[in-house]
């Protein structure tokens, strides 16, 4: 009998729903809608047009020492849509130093060019129901320290 070999390879990518934070100099926290019984009318029919609400807060947990840049990811509910005068009046009001929107609208990158030992920033985003379905799909959102993105600090809603 005779046998022969086969070789071969194979490539596998896969994408965590709750990858581990890794960044001990922030915290990082966002309160979902003003209550949970808006946030289950979130991405149905009823509540098109609706404002949603979500309170983002960074804060350097290290006592003794100042952070360089740092960065929050916020990644939109499918069903909403960025209020871009919204992060103009952030800009505007210096409660950011830079923002740019990337990947079709679903991420907003907030920038800040520091953070003094222990500061706390916060920032409001308001976002609008433009879509229904039967589910309103989010990814975690993250921040980081911008040259550290390898330890990234996590929120999930979930």
């Amino acid at each position: 009998m005779l046998g022969f070999k086969l070789s071969y390879s194979m490539n596998l990518d896969y994408y965590d729903q709750r990858p581990p934070s890794g960044n001990v100099s922030l915290d990082f926290e966002i309160s979902t809608p003003t209550n949970r019984e808006e946030s289950k009318k979130l991405g149905s029919e009823v509540s098109l047009g609706q404002i949603f609400t979500y309170d983002m807060a960074v804060t350097n947990t290290k006592n003794d020492k100042g952070l360089l840049m740092v960065v929050a990811v916020f990644r939109v509910p499918s069903c909403l849509e960025v209020n871009f005068a919204e992060l103009d009046q952030l800009l505007q009001n210096k409660i950011i130093d830079h923002y740019d929107v990337t990947n079709s609208n679903t991420e907003i990158n907030l920038y800040w060019r520091q953070f003094q030992p222990s500061e706390r920033k916060e920032v409001a985003l308001n976002l609008v129901q433009t879509f229904a379905g039967e589910q309103c799909y989010q990814e975690p959102s993250n921040a980081f320290v911008y040259y550290n993105q390898d330890q990234p600090i996590y929120y999930y809603w979930y």
